[in-house]
């Protein structure tokens, strides 16, 4: 696996969508946010880190409640949507950078609150970016990973992760709850708990966000609909005012680095 090129593919992808992160996106959906901001249970002396922040939706959302909201991406064009959110909010206390997931520049013991949303499935080596979330987290301190996830059972999982490549090429995969879980356990990380959060989408309508070429989204399309029967993707599909549904199942992993 080229990690360099996938790196490359994910920030070449986001700087040419950015504009589909914003506040009319599922990204920005209030009950996730809230969510994550319940598991990490921030104070006013606080400081708090957002890896792969995208349009800094979550990093804004945490900078009233702490001292300082910083946030990092690989991509330029959603840091200068990060920029503008926090402007927007009249936020002084936020900072956004551009980083690389699995090479942190931060010091060791910094955060308070680590958080990462709806990235790791683009992460080439996710036990590097761990490693670096634990690396970066005081002791004591809270990781929250929060990501899409895949069924339990290896075939669902596998037709989920091929539909999920034909859209977004640059996407390594998602996960099942359980191999997230045995990620952050492998890094020395205790769960303290899971939370799970459900969203529903127009089948078109996220087949069409990335710009994917026509003839992935046909064959993402094919498949999802041959995948109704049985739920065999695991996508939890329906239909709703004549218009075919998905469901991103999310989860949301609470875990703290332990005191020495």
């Amino acid at each position: 696996m080229d990690y360099e090129l996938i790196k490359a593919s994910v920030q070449q992808q986001f700087n040419r969508v950015a504009h589909h992160y914003l506040n009319d996106s599922p990204m920005a959906e209030a009950g996730l946010l809230d969510l994550i901001i319940q598991a990490a249970e921030p104070r006013s002396e606080h400081l708090s880190l957002d890896i792969a922040c995208g349009a800094g939706l979550l990093a804004c959302r945490f900078a009233p409640l702490v001292s300082k909201a910083t946030g990092v991406d690989l991509s330029r064009s959603m840091l200068a949507e990060a920029e503008k959110e926090a402007q927007r909010q009249g936020l002084a206390n936020t900072a956004f950078d551009q980083a690389d997931s699995e090479s942190l520049p931060f010091l060791d013991n910094t955060f308070h609150i680590v958080t990462c949303k709806l990235a790791l499935h683009y992460f080439p080596n996710p036990h590097r970016a761990i490693h670096e979330m634990k690396r970066v987290a005081r002791p004591g301190g809270r990781i929250i990973l929060v990501d899409r996830v895949a069924a339990e059972d290896s075939q669902a999982r596998d037709l989920h992760n091929r539909i999920e490549k034909l859209r977004t090429p640059s996407k390594v995969k998602v996960y099942a709850p359980s191999e997230i879980q045995s990620l952050l356990e492998g890094e020395g990380l205790a769960v303290r708990g899971i939370r799970h959060y459900e969203q529903y989408q127009d089948v078109d309508q996220w087949l069409e966000t990335t710009g994917a070429p026509p003839v992935n989204q046909k064959l993402a399309s094919d498949l999802i609909v041959q995948s109704i029967e049985g739920d065999a993707a695991g996508l939890k599909l329906f239909r709703q005012n004549g218009r075919l549904m998905m469901t991103h199942s999310t989860a949301v992993f609470i875990a703290e680095r332990s005191s020495p």
